[in-house]
């Protein structure tokens, strides 16, 4: 009981700048030594989120940047990593809370058929806001193909993923990626609390 309780409380953690112990010893370690300041680190269950609010990028160089350091951008496949993602925003400091977040959601294949940066399928769309950037990306062939969390209303909104044409608003945006913790916490959740099953 007493390991169950201490693996809870490990459950949810967050740390501004990586200096806390818990995100040191979850996160991999050449990760959180190459953190800025402006970058933060979060644990929730088996995932270790960095938010990485320093510059604005593309979203191929999102997903770029995340597989660089070991992860991934961040899928929040279940509205439970949705909702702890803006909670985890709301944290930041106000600077950097709010400029929507890319996340790993794109229709580039099939226009219209959503589907997460690993290719499973989206399977529940009531989240998502189409159109955000307007008629405008479509006119000029650069459809809004990718996806960010907007921290302002809760919501997924599609973005032009590429800055290009005459009109590119919103293409460059801070982004989230996501590392699995050490394997030892997941071994252990996985034995003590069996109803675990990760994210």
């Amino acid at each position: 009981m007493i390991l169950l309780v201490a693996a809870s409380l490990l459950l949810f953690h967050s740390a501004s700048g990586a200096q806390n112990s818990t995100v040191k010893s979850l996160c991999p370690l050449d990760v959180v030594k190459d953190v800025g300041e402006s970058k933060y680190f979060s644990v929730a269950y088996d995932t270790c989120f960095l938010f990485a609010t320093s510059i604005k990028v593309t979203y191929d160089k999102a997903v770029a940047n995340c597989k660089d350091l070991g992860g991934k951008i961040v899928m929040p496949k279940t509205m439970y990593v949705n909702d702890f993602l803006l909670s985890e925003i709301e944290r930041l400091p106000s600077s950097d809370q709010g400029s929507p977040f890319w996340i790993g959601m794109t229709d580039r294949k099939n226009e219209g058929n959503m589907v997460w940066e690993d290719g499973t399928a989206v399977k529940d769309l009531s989240n998502l806001v189409t159109g955000a950037g307007g008629v405008l990306g479509s006119v000029w062939g650069h459809g809004e193909d990718c996806v960010a969390l907007d921290p302002r209303d809760g919501k997924w909104h599609d973005y032009r993923c590429l800055k290009s044409g005459l009109v590119a608003k919103n293409s460059k945006l801070p982004y989230i990626c996501q590392f699995p913790v050490s394997n030892v916490l997941q071994r252990f959740l996985k034995v003590f609390h069996p109803d675990y099953h990760g994210f």
